[in-house]
């Protein structure tokens, strides 16, 4: 295990870079913070790196694997990092999911429209998976879905369900032949009416 102290040390400062989409797309990664997302992540073999505070070691020591390069940090120097108010000592660095197309969405999708915000998207993932859907798709309105807060509300549905991001959510309904699709609206009926047995379905919810 290495330790880092300063909140100055270039570490920290890319770890800090993920906290932004541009940083994200840069080094292919993401961060999910807290107990829950760090177990959630070492599951689903999607941990790059396993970060700790100092002082958290051994209430961590379950989580911290040979296979895995794991760092520790000051308390000054995690705060850095950290999207919590009060952070719990443990996040991990994610490998960002590549080659996600239509077909490794599956036949049950969920297109966002213009959803930016993120406690939102994170929520409508996680009760997507719960629902039996197989994948998500935003258009670039939406807010980004691999965000720390997005990827927090997700409650680990970032790590199982895949999720692309494209220009055009209507050249991709278009394009997408034998798919029954359904729209969401305020002045609709009541979900339950609606069936969603079908073997391809995109169910589409617009903005807040």
């Amino acid at each position: 295990m290495k330790y880092i102290q300063s909140p100055q040390n270039p570490t920290v400062k890319s770890l800090v870079d993920l906290k932004n989409a541009q940083g994200r797309k840069e080094q292919q990664a993401f961060l999910a913070e807290g107990e829950n997302m760090a177990k959630e992540a070492l599951q689903e073999n999607a941990v790059l790196t396993l970060l700790l505070e100092e002082g958290k070691v051994e209430q961590y020591r379950q989580y911290i694997l040979d296979s895995i390069e794991t760092l520790v940090f000051s308390k000054e120097a995690f705060k850095k990092f950290s999207n919590a108010k009060t952070p719990q000592g443990i996040a991990c660095v994610c490998k960002m999911p590549s080659d996600v197309d239509l077909k490794s969405l599956g036949t049950k999708i969920v297109l966002l429209n213009g959803v930016q915000d993120s406690g939102n998207v994170g929520t409508i993932w996680r009760t997507a998976e719960a629902a039996g859907f197989s994948g998500l798709m935003l258009d670039k309105k939406s807010a980004d879905p691999f965000s720390p807060k997005v990827v927090s509300a997700s409650k680990g549905a970032c790590f199982r369900i895949p999720a692309k991001r494209v220009a055009n959510l209507g050249d991709i309904i278009s394009q997408s032949k034998g798919f029954s699709v359904i729209g969401t609206s305020l002045e609709g009926v009541p979900l339950k009416g609606i069936s969603l047995s079908h073997e391809k379905t995109m169910l589409i919810i617009g903005s807040e």
